[in-house]
């Protein structure tokens, strides 16, 4: 780019080369998502043992009678 100087008594000034480097600098970095440890969803033994379970209680149920 090239620039000249004008004062406030019009006088110009000779014209300069201007070279201009623009760099990209961020200044907030977003911090590093978070990602939880994973469970494990199951139930385990105590859902096995409920379903296991369940028959026995409706055929003890019925033999009262």
């Amino acid at each position: 780019m090239e620039v000249v100087v004008t004062d406030t008594a019009g006088n110009i000034s000779e014209p300069a080369m201007v070279k201009i480097m623009v760099t990209d600098v961020n200044e907030n970095p977003l911090p590093e998502p978070v990602t939880p440890p994973k469970t494990k969803k199951s139930s385990g033994s105590f859902g096995w043992l409920a379903l296991l379970a369940a028959p026995l209680a409706f055929i003890r149920r019925r033999k009262v009678k």
